[in-house]
């Protein structure tokens, strides 16, 4: 590794027997981006329904969007520690072999509701 002027560390040069970084391929990167796609839109359809779900629970506009920022907080929370613990990789497995619509059943059994 050299020096980077900007304060951090760059890789060498390759060259014979040296490592090289790969470029992931096209479905990889679709891969990566369809994650916080998926995040903003699930971001988007929630904050559209707040009016609704406001009307329909007698509640104020300011409850209903805490409630709604708290859901945001708590999804991102548990992502980033489903993530950190490699259960995505699991979960993503677990829906192609049931069935994603399967795997609400399966959750509410494990967590005994």
């Amino acid at each position: 590794m050299t020096a980077n002027p900007a304060g951090g560390a760059k890789l060498a040069p390759s060259g014979p027997g040296r490592e090289t970084a790969r470029k992931a391929g096209p479905l990889v990167q679709y891969a990566l981006l369809a994650g916080p796609l998926l995040s903003m839109l699930d971001s988007s359809i929630v904050n559209v329904a707040v009016e609704p779900i406001a009307r329909e629970l007698h509640a104020s506009l300011t409850v209903v969007q805490w409630t709604v920022s708290g859901y945001l907080l708590a999804l991102g929370a548990g992502l980033a520690a489903l993530h950190s613990a490699g259960l995505v990789l699991v979960a993503i497995a677990a829906a192609g072999a049931l069935g994603a619509l399967a795997l609400p059943a399966v959750r509410n059994t494990a967590l005994g509701r």
